[in-house]
């Protein structure tokens, strides 16, 4: 026991711990422990992992002038699917959102008219990544009751420029 206790005095009087956790030497230098290192990089690693998971994302709405119609491009885009609708945007016609959800089609041919405008909202992911889109409004109109949707191009160069 006189040992122990020996050795932990012996610490002692080479530094006392201050209260920030830093140790103060005989000479009043101070020396950062090592673990308060580990920990802030700890932190800095674990910070700088989840922001790129979770990320920040932007969110816009834009609108779009296009033209619907229910015939399928030809190859080598996929047909539509049954009850599908495909909107082509005026200002990059190479562009298009097809839509499957139900009643569409029939609520568009009553209308009369084969352009509408479109509302989308945009969302875009601030360090990187990908953007997506969910229909917000056609023609005015609240659209809420989507199906799928999804984004086909065709003959595409460099060029052109997309829509979102």
């Amino acid at each position: 026991m006189h040992k122990l206790w020996r050795k932990s005095n012996c610490r002692q009087t080479r530094y006392q711990r201050s209260f920030s956790g830093a140790a103060v030497w005989a000479d009043n230098t101070t020396v950062k422990p090592r673990h308060l290192n580990v920990r802030r990089t700890l932190c800095c690693v674990i910070v700088g992992s989840i922001i790129p998971v979770v990320g920040c994302s932007n969110a816009r709405t834009i609108s779009h002038e296009m033209w619907w119609s229910i015939e399928s491009l030809p190859y080598p885009s996929r047909p539509l699917p049954p009850g599908a609708v495909r909107l082509t945007f005026e200002d990059s016609p190479k562009y298009h959102v097809v839509v499957v959800s139900p009643g569409l089609r029939s609520q568009l041919q009553a209308m009369g008219k084969k352009k509408v405008s479109v509302d989308f909202r945009v969302h875009e992911r601030l360090w990187g990544g990908g953007k997506w889109f969910n229909i917000v409004a056609i023609d005015g109109r609240p659209f809420a009751d989507i199906g799928e949707s999804y984004m086909e191009s065709v003959g595409v160069s460099r060029r052109d420029i997309p829509p979102f």
